[in-house]
Order: C-alpha cells, then structure tokens, then sequence
C-alpha cells in the first residue's frame, strides 16, 4: 500500500486473500468505511461474484453518520443484523494506541521509526496478553448489560414499524405519470373509508363506556386502551389525509371522484414529482461534492508525503 485514501482494488484484494484462508461454509461480516460503495461495486461490476453470497456489508461505526440516512438503516452495524456490537474501528484503535510516537517518528529517519513502531507494537502485544482475562471479563459483564437493556427496549419496539421506514426510505424517487394525482386521489378516498371505519368503531367503544355493556368478554381497562389507540390512529390518518389533499391543493368541499383524470391536477403532481427529485438530486450532488473535495484534499497530502513513503 503506497497511497492514501479509501481504495477499493486495496479491499477487494485483503477480502481475495482472507478467503483463501478460511473454511468454504464461513460467512464474513464486513465493515468499512465506505462499505456501501464497496458492495454496489461488486453487485455492478461482478467484483468478488465467487464469494459475494457469503459477505455481509456494513458501514463503521464512526463513519456511519457521515452517509446519509437511507444509507445508514442498511448499512450501520446497529442496524444490521449479525454484527452486534462491533464497531469496525479496529485500526483507529491501534493508531489511538501509538499515537504517542507522532512526534519522535515525525523528526526519526526511516529505519528508525520503523524500528521504534515495531518495538511499540510487540510490546503492545504482550500487555494485551497479559490482561486478556480481565479484559474478556470486563467485555463479559458490559455484553451481559447491553443485552439485557436491549431485551427491553426491544419490547417496546414495533419491527413493523421499522420495516416501513426502511421501505419507505430506500424506495425509488416518484416519476413523472399521467395517472400520478389519480392515484393520489385514489389513496385519498382509501383512506377517507379508513377514517369512517375509525370513527364507527369510536362510537362504538364510547357507548359500550356509557352504558357499561361490553362486547366479548371486554373489561373496562381493555375498552379504554382500544379506545385510546384507535384514536391515535384516527388522528394519523386525518394527517395523512390532510397531507396529499394539500400535495392537491383541493379543500375538503370538492368531490374528490369528479377530480379524476383532472389536468391541472395530473401537471401540479407531476411538478411536485419532478421538484421533488431535482431537490434530492442536488442534495446528492452536494454530497458527492464534499467527498470529492475531500478525496482531492487527501490527494494533495499524498503527492506531499509520496516521496517520504517511497524513500
């Protein structure tokens, strides 16, 4: 390795060699800072094809909230099943470890600090020996911990909520369509039947609280928690309903049917598509931006340091 920076061929190449020393059944979790990329590289241009079925990529930790969010739910290792509680920062913690040796190595000549790093590392390597039994037992009782908070926070949550974010978050931008603002309107009535169903069953619950007369063996508790959470519900629908019919710009005293196949409708969604896809294409840009400003920084560092490395 002679050059800096995040290069693909340098992990393509490690991962070639790894996998020729590892039983054919074992699968391996990858985690690297730009991991996404790595992965849509392979997938786009058949990159590792023989091995590619038992890889898991993901992003590392300290670089995951640099990516955008999309990127995040796939491939944060907190996100990602398999990788626990992993971090992927296994070098920053090594350099962490000898950073003490910057500023003699900085002014030594070339055997000399290699010869300095290399008798940092050993000794290293002996201290962490010699303290792997606390330091196992110390990693013991923190997972035992982590695991237990986990359990219950877990019980808490709704994976079925989860799965629509990432659904909802990694779906394709809107095209533009001819049919756009009809099947907006067409989700709007959905919904509006969605809304009645609510509010019968509302009225339903209310009553059965008033007279004191519950259905299917229901106790009173029951009634007033199903109550309470069909009107949570009724309240994100309205919301959701209000939404599009703004997206419409259409009040609630027009006949939603007779706005079917509507022109200035189909054109103001389609507007709404293609404002919509240039915001986020400009969003990307300017992120590709930052990282290409930031490649070429690094670029200019290693054409500075290039004839240090090779001497």
């Amino acid at each position: 390795m002679t050059s800096a920076g995040e290069k693909q061929h340098y992990a393509l190449t490690l991962l070639n060699k790894l996998f020729e020393h590892i039983p054919e059944t074992m699968r391996i979790g990858v985690l690297y800072d730009i991991g996404c990329q790595l992965h849509r590289s392979c997938e786009k241009f058949g990159f590792l094809d023989d091995i590619i079925d038992r890889l898991v990529f993901g992003i590392s930790v300290f670089h995951a909230y640099g990516h955008q969010w999309p990127c995040q739910i796939i491939y944060h290792p907190r996100k990602c099943k398999g990788f626990g509680l992993t971090d992927g920062e296994g070098c920053e913690h090594f350099w962490s470890s000898i950073k003490s040796l910057i500023p003699s190595c900085r002014v030594s000549t070339y055997f000399n600090r290699i010869y300095t790093i290399d008798t940092q590392i050993k000794a290293l390597h002996e201290k962490s020996l010699f303290g792997m039994g606390k330091w196992l037992h110390r990693k013991w009782i923190v997972t035992k911990e982590k695991k237990s908070d986990s359990e219950n926070v877990l019980q808490t949550v709704d994976s079925l909520e989860w799965n629509a974010q990432v659904t909802e978050q990694t779906k394709p931008l809107k095209r533009q369509s001819k049919n756009l603002a009809n099947k907006e309107i067409e989700e709007i009535l959905s919904l509006n039947k969605v809304v009645e169903t609510y509010k019968s069953r509302i009225t339903e619950l209310q009553n059965m609280l008033d007279t004191g007369e519950y259905e299917h063996d229901m106790d009173l508790l029951e009634v007033q928690e199903f109550l309470q959470d069909l009107m949570q519900k009724l309240e994100k629908t309205q919301k959701a309903v209000a939404n599009k019919k703004a997206k419409l710009s259409v009040d609630g005293k027009q006949s939603l049917k007779k706005l079917m196949g509507n022109e200035f409708l189909k054109h103001r969604m389609n507007a709404l598509a293609l404002k919509q896809r240039i915001r986020d294409r400009l969003r990307q840009r300017k992120f590709e931006l930052e990282n290409l400003e930031r490649a070429y920084q690094i670029t200019n560092l290693d054409l500075i340091f290039r004839p240090e490395i090779e001497s």
